[in-house]
């Protein structure tokens, strides 16, 4: 049976009206937005001869029992009716200011209470009236039910395209998907040729050494902004650095459940990498942009085995002792002397021998050679773009055509070597210290953690800043056996 609908008397004219209006994804392509219905609103308003008093918008926010944020402006102007602002709020349709019987209660129970009336598709009903009550319930139990039936299907949907690893919800950057033309149907989700090397990038370079940090900034001072166009910040990269999608892992409910149909941007080797950096506490530890000098934490005192911290003295900046002040050194002493033995081991063969399976050198020698030539083709085209004399779309195509190269070199080197790809591409070098400067802090702290032990002794006379009498012990090789090699052994100790 069909209830009369209650019509408006003429005492409703020139009262104050609160225009109401509130758009949410389920009614993408409906014509529904919030400026749609607002327009409505108006002329509603205008039509009745009311003044209107004020207009509310909640835009992307759901009404339902599920909704994940609060509707602002919904409570403010709950408020201020409940303060006698406004005799009549009007709205597109029941649905647009509850899909939740709970909150149609509490809005009959405001309405009666003062009296307010509620205009919503053409018609005007009286909260105080047995039959408007009726009706408006009626249409709030149909608003309810048609957000249970939008969201099983939405979880149907989900949940299928989740046991056959297709991709769901919004594209990932890095990515593009394909539609059918006619149905509009998924056909697949493949990269995307400007943003899959900007991922790529970003994986390379955190497991070369770089933190997230100073990835973002690196991106920023190359002029690459995020897909949305705003500068990178740390949370982003770390962000993107725990997505499985770019490894081609398909996520259902927040854990992996298999391969996707999508090609992966990473490869295998790369991704597990990043995994084991992020999930090493002291890894994480290390890689803060707060460490500022380069053997912080890396360096121990000979006397209390404790790390050796950056001192402010009389003197100048020096490494020492913090908790017990057992010892201490000038900063610059200590840091040039680590660096000169670090760059003559890097540039004996007998570092990448140390780190080598010995049955398969020589094929280790030649993917080494190619991963330092693609390196240096990689950092003068990022030097190219940063002075300008190379465009950012340049840059990201030679990045395109060079990076994935680099990683089947590395791939390569590194089923040859227990070395990590930053310390296969300084191993050799007849640069090895311009190489060595053109590092990030934290890569070249990577690197230092991956090779070398450095003890600092006690000095033998007070005050005594040279490195005579065994003052320091470095020891520098592989931290753990090649995976086919027992005979890999670390260079003998040397003191300065």
């Amino acid at each position: 049976m069909q209830i009369p609908r209650h019509t408006p008397s003429p005492q409703h004219e020139q009262l104050r009206a609160f225009l109401y209006a509130r758009a949410s994804r389920d009614l993408k392509g409906r014509g529904s937005s919030t400026t749609a219905q607002m327009t409505e609103n108006r002329r509603e308003a205008d039509d009745r001869g009311w003044l209107i008093v004020d207009e509310f918008t909640d835009d992307n926010r759901s009404a339902s029992r599920y909704a994940k944020r609060e509707r602002k402006r919904f409570a403010n102007m709950v408020e201020r009716v409940r303060a006698g602002e406004a005799d009549v709020i009007v709205t597109w349709e029941n649905s647009r200011l509850q899909r939740d019987l709970e909150v149609y209660v509490q809005i009959r129970q405001l309405c009666m209470e003062t009296g307010t009336l509620w205009c919503y598709g053409g018609d005007v009903y009286d909260m105080r009236r047995r039959q408007d009550r009726k009706r408006t319930a009626l249409d709030a139990v149909a608003s309810e039910d048609e957000v249970e039936v939008i969201r099983d299907r939405n979880l149907r949907t989900v949940r299928l395209n989740a046991e056959a690893m297709r991709p769901h919800g919004r594209v990932p950057t890095g990515y593009q998907r394909r539609y059918d033309p006619d149905s509009g149907d998924l056909i697949d989700q493949i990269p995307d040729p400007v943003w899959a090397p900007v991922i790529r990038r970003i994986f390379d370079e955190f497991v070369a050494g770089t933190s997230p940090y100073s990835i973002a900034r690196r991106l920023n001072a190359d002029g690459i902004t995020t897909s949305t166009g705003v500068q990178w910040r740390e949370g982003g990269i770390l962000a993107i650095l725990t997505r499985p999608t770019y490894a081609g892992y398909r996520v259902f409910q927040g854990e992996i459940i298999g391969t996707a149909t999508w090609d992966p941007l990473i490869d295998e080797l790369t991704w597990q990498q990043a995994r084991a950096i992020l999930a090493d506490p002291e890894q994480r530890r290390t890689r803060s942009n707060a460490v500022v000098h380069l053997l912080v934490g890396i360096a121990r005192c000979g006397v209390c085995t404790g790390p050796l911290r950056a001192v402010d003295s009389p003197e100048g900046l020096k490494y020492g002792c913090r908790e017990r002040f057992c010892t201490a050194i000038p900063a610059e002493v200590l840091q040039a002397y680590v660096e000169e033995r670090l760059f003559r081991w890097l540039a004996a063969p007998e570092a990448l021998a140390a780190f080598q399976d010995p049955d398969r050198a020589a094929e280790a020698e030649t993917a080494v050679a190619l991963v330092t030539k693609l390196t240096a083709e990689l950092d003068a085209a990022r030097a190219a773009a940063k002075a300008g004399t190379l465009s950012v779309a340049s840059l990201i195509a030679v990045e395109a055509g060079t990076l994935p190269r680099l990683a089947k070199a590395q791939a390569a080197a590194e089923a040859f070597t227990v070395a990590s790809p930053l310390l296969v591409s300084l191993m050799g070098c007849k640069d090895v210290e311009d190489r060595w400067g053109a590092l990030v802090l934290e890569q070249q702290r990577s690197v230092l953690r991956e090779v070398a032990t450095i003890t600092l002794n006690r000095a033998a006379r007070k005050g005594d800043s040279t490195l005579r009498d065994g003052r320091v012990v470095m020891t520098l090789g592989p931290k753990r056996p090649p995976a086919q090699s027992s005979d890999a052994t670390s260079t003998a100790p040397s003191n300065g």
